[in-house]
């Protein structure tokens, strides 16, 4: 594991463009924290970086949204977030075994503690943790070291 401190957003966001490098097509990124520890944060920068031309919000109340991407490795960012699933079967309708490791994908998950069951063994996790004022700490697997 390798820890990065952040300063800022704009930090946070900069340090997801620059794993961007070192994703793969089907990968599954589990964005562990707190409220407001820097999830939505870094997956904007990770979206910008990868070319999203969309705003990127965070999909509490929707659980999910799908981001088409142009000129690169993925076509589509699937962003989920668990915070409003009670578990595995709330996402049903959304198939999420099969929305998972989709070639030409990238998904991220927010919450994922709460489907941590179903999820990919290849998942890789991410942490977050709030520390003064704007700062941030995030925990990035070896495989993302930057």
């Amino acid at each position: 594991m390798v820890e990065v401190i952040t300063k800022n957003s704009d930090e946070t966001k900069k340090i997801a463009a620059q794993i961007c490098t070192k994703l793969k097509s089907g990968n599954v990124l589990a964005l562990q924290g707190d409220l407001g520890s820097g999830k939505t944060t870094f997956t904007q920068g990770l979206a910008k970086a990868l070319g999203v031309k969309s705003r990127v919000l965070s999909p509490t109340f929707t659980i999910l949204r799908q981001y088409k991407i142009e000129n690169s490795k993925f076509s589509t960012l699937n962003h989920l977030d668990c915070y409003r699933v009670s578990g595995p079967s709330d996402l049903e309708s959304l198939d999420i075994l099969n929305l998972c490791g989709q070639p030409n994908s990238l998904t991220i998950i927010e919450w994922p503690e709460r489907i941590a069951c179903i999820l990919p063994k290849t998942t890789l996790k991410i942490s977050f943790e709030t520390l003064e004022g704007q700062q941030r700490k995030i925990i990035l697997p070896e495989e993302l070291k930057i």
